[in-house]
């Protein structure tokens, strides 16, 4: 009896290993390519199952096209393929599109002081990464001058965004 219940389980896990998706992930704004092998004399009719997240912009009815990616949220990109012949082939791919960090500053004393004094400027999260314009790597800066100030960061998706200075 355990013999079967291990061969059962093991088919069980093979085939949802076997139905598994590919997930591309991307980060909302711009847009992306996607393509598959050309194939002299097809059309391909690509198709994307939620347009309120992203858009084909060009190349439907070609092996390549530019999708614009409007929001965040999960959709299916479907392609179906129609040889010379009139035959159909299928393929699809889950994309997953992420929001844009949205990180702000946020100043540890007056923002108006004396010469010989300064102010600590802090990020309001922690991101994957982060770069000040004024080339600093930390999540905090002290500035001891006037002028603009704003951070560059990068989620653990990926997604880049800047704050307001």
């Amino acid at each position: 009896m355990k013999r079967l219940r291990l061969i059962i389980l093991l088919i069980f896990a093979l085939t949802i290993k076997l139905n598994a998706q590919n997930v591309v992930r991307l980060c909302v704004g711009g847009n992306h390519n996607f393509g598959v092998p050309p194939t002299v004399g097809s059309v391909y009719n690509w198709q994307v199952q939620n347009t309120t997240i992203a858009t084909i912009n060009s190349g439907n009815g070609t092996e390549q096209i530019a999708i614009d990616l409007n929001n965040p949220g999960l959709f299916q990109l479907l392609v179906e393929e129609v040889d010379v012949n009139g035959c159909s082939g299928y393929d699809s791919v889950l994309v997953e599109i992420f929001p844009l960090p949205t990180p702000n500053i946020f100043a540890y004393g007056p923002i108006s002081f004396c010469e010989g004094d300064s102010v600590r400027l802090q990020v309001d999260s922690i991101y994957a990464s982060s770069i000040w314009n004024t080339g600093s790597l930390t999540s905090s800066i002290f500035i001891d001058s006037t002028g603009e100030y704003y951070i560059e960061v990068t989620d653990t998706n990926g997604c880049v965004g800047i704050s307001p200075s």
